[in-house]
């Protein structure tokens, strides 16, 4: 029987629509205390169980003996207060049966089961050390002064004025540049070996990495160029500040020829957090 055609649903509560606060739901009113609410079968129902003037009533007690009859085995253990935890899911239903048809022992063409077995005592996978953490507690002053600038909060207020923000571009230019040759070094010291399913091979998987690093700073660039056209910013050739220089000792650097990769990679994690 569907939710919606309850009987006992119907019997305990009069529909009605509210003239004087119209809405698109119908409202429902209680016909053994009166409580009003919008029309919604679960919250109904969770009603009734916390009614006492229906769980008090001849209807309510003719529902439960409904809910029991006879040639449905239920544990006795079970108290009898249990039967409203069961509606609501704070009790199990006793007369629930796990698995009652049994594994799933379909096989494929290959003869190899859909869903094998899972072993009965899974050793739990190691806690793996988080980077984010462990640079965050070394270097928590550092990053609060980074992102907590003046700058920043004019940025996201619409505020700059224009020769701040001409000077910003400028340098973000210098960066982008730098960031292109970094990527670049990088892809350079990945070695493809010949695989199957390459999509899931760790060295294919950073080569995606890098390339759409590469795509997302060249988006970055043209947006960047497109925002100075719009607002008339004149963008001189001023040469790296030393803050931008820094970044691009650091770029080449972590991309030398002495470098790894993984040193490569956790660089460029870092720059983008």
């Amino acid at each position: 029987m569907g939710r919606h055609a309850n009987p006992d649903i119907r019997r305990a509560f009069a529909e009605f629509q509210d003239t004087d606060t119209p809405s698109k739901c119908n409202k429902v009113r209680c016909l053994h205390c009166g409580f009003v609410r919008a029309k919604n079968t679960t919250r109904q129902i969770e009603h009734l169980q916390e009614c006492q003037a229906y769980l008090s009533s001849a209807e309510a007690q003719a529902h439960m003996s409904s809910q029991n009859p006879e040639g449905t085995p239920i544990d006795p253990n079970i108290p009898d207060n249990t039967s409203r935890g069961i509606l609501n899911g704070t009790h199990p239903n006793p007369n629930l049966q796990v698995h009652r048809r049994g594994p799933n022992t379909k096989r494929s063409r290959d003869g190899q089961p859909i869903a094998p077995q899972l072993p009965q005592h899974v050793a739990p996978s190691p806690l793996v050390p988080s980077l984010t953490a462990h640079l965050l507690a070394v270097c928590g002053a550092a990053f609060t002064q980074a992102t907590q600038q003046p700058f920043l909060s004019h940025a996201g207020c619409g505020t700059l004025a224009a020769a701040p923000l001409s000077q910003w571009l400028v340098q973000d230019g210098h960066y982008a540049r730098g960031y292109i040759r970094f990527i670049g070094q990088l892809l350079a010291k990945i070695r493809l070996p010949q695989t199957q399913n390459s999509q899931f091979h760790p060295m294919y998987r950073t080569m995606d990495l890098l390339i759409s690093a590469l795509n997302n700073i060249r988006r970055e660039m043209s947006f960047f160029d497109i925002t100075a056209t719009k607002y008339g910013l004149t963008l001189i050739s001023d040469p790296p500040n030393p803050i931008t220089r820094a970044y691009l000792d650091l770029f080449l650097s972590a991309s030398s020829s002495s470098a790894s990769l993984l040193e490569g990679m956790v660089v460029l994690w870092g720059t983008e957090h």
